[in-house]
Order: structure tokens, then C-alpha cells, then sequence
């Protein structure tokens, strides 16, 4: 956050690029964690590293005038998007 708002202030362009749990627009979980479960997923619900919107926290606190762009990254294992592309081709 205050790299980022020095980089903004000396002019450079910043962007966030956070994978898909860590700025969830379709969930309204938060956790500052980056181990979570997501029990009630019927799909790898066995993996630990879901990040339950933590860059949210960082937009909230920093503003969204310091960011140029924001590029939600999907690539995340067993994200929301990977799940969605595996179920439903």
C-alpha cells in the first residue's frame, strides 16, 4: 500500500494483480488469512489457500485512486473461475 502510493506520487502507473479468492467479487467472506478453507465447496474443498478478499482490506485502506488498474489473475488452483470452466466446459 504506501510503496504503491509512492509510486503513484512519482508518477509511475500501478496496478494490483491479485488471484481470484483474494479479491472475490462474488463472495462477501473476509479474512486478512491467506490459509482458509472453503468447507462447504464440493469441489478440492481439501485446499488450504483461499484468500477470502484480503486485497480488498488494501483497496479499502489505500484507495482505489492509486491503482491504474486492477487484473484479477484466475489461474489460482481450484479458483472460482477454474471450477466453473471444469463443471461447465
Amino acid at each position: 500500500g504506501k510503496v504503491s502510493q509512492l509510486a503513484k506520487t512519482d508518477g509511475y502507473i500501478v496496478s494490483m494483480a491479485p488471484a481470484q479468492s483474494y479479491f472475490d467479487l462474488q463472495s462477501k467472506h473476509f479474512s486478512r488469512s491467506v490459509i482458509l478453507q472453503e468447507s462447504e465447496r464440493e469441489w478440492h474443498s481439501e485446499f488450504h489457500y483461499f484468500g477470502a478478499n484480503v486485497y480488498a482490506y488494501l483497496l479499502a485502506k489505500f484507495g482505489h485512486e492509486i491503482f491504474d488498474f486492477i487484473s484479477i489473475q484466475f489461474y489460482e488452483s481450484y479458483s472460482r473461475a477454474a471450477m466453473s470452466i471444469h463443471h461447465k466446459g
